[in-house]
C-alpha cells in the first residue's frame, strides 16, 4: 500500500495509523484494462522502474480528475436548505469550499485476483470550509454530476503522463497508444497485451481498506454506489477549529 497526497494537509495520515472519517466518500480510481496487463507483465519480469513510472502516471491522471472535480464538484451547503424537487437538490446556498482529501494507493483489488489491477482510494471529507471557519455539508448530488467530467480529465492525462514517465527509464520500453473498440490500449508488436483484456474482471470494485459512508468508482464499467447520504443533507455547521482541510 502505497499514500499519496496533493496540497498541505490530508483528511487523515494513513501511515500514522489514522484511518479516515466513518462518514467520508470513497472515489475508487483504476486505471485502463491494458495496463493491469501491462503491470502484471512488468511485474512478472521485474520490472520495478516501470512499475515506478505506472505508479506516477496514474497520481498523475488522478490529480487532473480531482482538479476537475473541485472545479465542477466541489461544493458545499451553506445555511439551511429547504427539500427541492424529489430526487433533486435542496434549494439554498451552494458554496465553493474547500475539501480535506487523501489518497491511498493498492496496486490488488481486494487482493483476490491474479492480475494488478493499480488504483487509488481517494477520501473526500463530507464536509468543507468556506472561509467561514465552519464545516458546511458538502453536496453530493454535485459531486455525482461532476465524475464524468473528472473521469473525463484522467482518461486525458494518463495515456501522455504514462509515456512520459516510462521515458525516464533508463533502457526502459516507449510506450504507445492507440485505441481497439473505442477502449484506449497500449501498443505491442505482437498484440500479446490485448490477448488479455477480456480477463482482467474490472466489475469488481475494491472495498478499500476501511468502512466508510459512500464508495463511487470513478472507473468506467463499475457501478457508482451511494450509501444513504443521511449523514450529509443537513445544514448545520461545525465549528473547524480543529479540523484540517486542504483545497482538492
Amino acid at each position: 500500500m502505497t499514500t499519496s497526497t496533493t496540497g498541505q494537509v490530508p483528511l487523515f495520515r494513513p501511515e500514522s495509523g489514522e484511518r479516515p472519517p466513518a462518514d467520508a466518500i470513497d472515489l475508487v480510481a483504476e486505471v485502463p484494462r491494458t495496463v493491469s496487463v501491462f503491470a502484471t507483465y512488468l511485474l512478472d519480469v521485474d520490472e520495478r522502474d516501470m512499475l515506478a513510472a505506472v505508479q506516477s502516471a496514474h497520481l498523475a491522471a488522478l490529480d487532473q480528475a480531482l482538479a476537475r472535480l473541485a472545479s465542477e464538484g466541489g461544493y458545499v451547503k451553506r445555511g439551511e436548505h429547504a427539500a427541492g424537487p424529489r430526487g433533486g437538490r435542496t434549494v439554498g446556498e451552494y458554496v465553493a469550499a474547500r475539501i480535506a482529501v487523501s489518497s491511498v494507493m493498492h496496486w490488488q483489488v481486494n487482493d483476490e485476483s491474479d492480475w494488478l489491477r493499480p488504483h487509488t482510494h481517494t477520501y473526500l471529507a463530507p464536509y468543507g470550509d468556506c472561509g467561514d471557519a465552519q464545516a458546511w455539508p458538502l453536496d453530493m448530488i454535485g459531486v455525482a454530476r461532476a465524475l464524468t467530467w473528472a473521469l473525463l480529465g484522467y482518461r486525458q492525462t494518463f495515456p501522455s503522463a504514462l509515456t512520459d514517465a516510462a521515458a525516464t527509464v533508463p533502457d526502459g520500453e516507449p510506450v504507445e497508444w492507440g485505441v481497439l473498440n473505442g477502449e484506449q490500449i497500449i501498443l505491442d508488436e505482437g498484440g500479446h497485451l490485448t490477448q488479455y483484456l477480456d480477463q482482467v474482471p474490472q466489475q469488481t470494485v475494491c472495498r478499500g481498506d476501511w468502512p466508510v459512508g459512500y464508495q463511487i468508482a470513478l472507473t468506467e464499467g463499475a457501478d457508482r454506489r451511494f450509501a444513504p447520504p443521511s449523514r450529509l443533507t443537513g445544514g448545520n455547521a461545525t465549528e473547524l477549529s480543529n479540523r484540517k482541510t486542504r483545497q482538492f
